[in-house]
């Protein structure tokens, strides 16, 4: 996978994500909500996160049930995830924190109770993201500027030398002529009203101390076509909208 990132205007972010086996391009907004004085245009970061969780967790029970010839239906994911953020950004003590995620799984199945529990707990342990957080992992990080290295400070270097520059790729990208694949994947259902002077209101996001809790949560459905149904909702802080996901992909 290839990504480009470009910055457009306060914290809204498109990115462009090339699948080499493909050569499809896929592309991505984000935006934060008015809590940081953003358009609430998209959908956040952490949004795609938990997202992309959800449909990990539902590809893998749907593997392993299909391995197991076990037949699934009304089959319908809910998971809470919860964020924190503790301290000052401009003093340097910022600390962001995740808690234990919830997962509800609602699942009927021609299999005996404890077979489709021990089901559901193998895919969730199999799955690629439950992988990435099992265990505490030491980030690598390597930033070059015009083809040569700069100094990153206590971050760990990647081995091996730079990249080469890719150059900018976003003029090129043109939409395809498939409606399955030039179709909105994500769409917006609803928006929070703005509120101004409550705890995750208007600006909350940009006083220099912080303790606040950040709630995302991912609702995955399973539509007759077989495509992923996903509605995102951001809890807090406030004022970001319910997104839907329609999932053609797996994750």
């Amino acid at each position: 996978m290839r990504t480009w990132v470009r910055s457009l205007s306060v914290m809204q972010k498109e990115a462009l994500v090339v699948s080499d086996t493909t050569g499809l391009v896929w592309r991505f907004a984000s935006d934060e909500g008015p809590y940081l004085n953003s358009f609430d245009s998209a959908p956040c970061p952490l949004a795609f996160f938990t997202t992309g969780m959800v449909s990990s967790y539902m590809s893998e029970i749907q593997a392993l049930a299909k391995i197991q010839n076990i037949k699934i239906k009304n089959i319908k994911l809910v998971q809470d995830n919860y964020y924190s953020m503790e301290g000052s950004l401009p003093r340097g003590t910022m600390i962001g924190g995740a808690f234990p995620i919830d997962l509800d799984i609602q699942i009927e199945a021609d299999a005996a109770d404890s077979m489709v529990k021990k089901l559901v707990y193998n895919a969730i342990y199999a799955s690629p993201i439950n992988g990435l957080m099992r265990e505490s992992l030491t980030s690598v990080f390597t930033l070059s500027s015009n083809g040569k290295p700069v100094e990153v400070g206590r971050v760990m270097a990647l081995d091996g030398s730079i990249e080469p520059d890719p150059e900018d790729r976003f003029p090129l990208v043109k939409v395809g002529d498939d409606p399955v694949v030039a179709g909105p994947l994500i769409e917006k259902q609803e928006q929070v009203a703005t509120k101004a002077g409550v705890a995750g209101g208007a600006g909350s996001s940009l006083s220099s101390e912080q303790s606040r809790k950040l709630h995302v949560r991912g609702v995955c459905t399973i539509r007759e076509d077989d495509v992923k149904q996903i509605d995102q909702y951001l809890f807090s802080p406030l004022a970001l909208q319910r997104n839907l996901y329609q999932l053609l992909l797996d994750f």
